[in-house]
């Protein structure tokens, strides 16, 4: 996938969300996984990125990798112009 002429590649080691469930809570994984999902909804996350120049790369979370491949026109070439019509009659 492309953006811009720049390869985007998705890290998880740059997932850092603001508030998840400490490991020493004693709960079900399905529990924890849920209640993390929601608590990144609610309260966010400090996602961050890296631009390699030289390689023409942009590094990011899975979160927002998720999210710009959800937006139309992320790594594809936009939809043609439609004809401009003057209106003659």
């Amino acid at each position: 996938m492309n953006i811009t002429g720049f390869a985007l590649i998705s890290n998880p080691l740059l997932d850092a969300p603001r508030f998840q469930l400490s490991p020493n809570v004693p709960v079900t994984e399905e529990f924890r996984a849920d209640f993390n999902a929601w608590a990144r909804r609610f309260f966010g996350a400090d996602d961050k990125f890296i631009i390699l120049q030289e390689s023409r790369t942009v590094v990011v979370s899975p979160y927002i990798y998720d999210q710009l491949m959800k937006h139309p026109g992320i790594g594809h070439a936009p939809p043609p112009a439609a004809p401009f019509d003057l209106g003659h009659a």
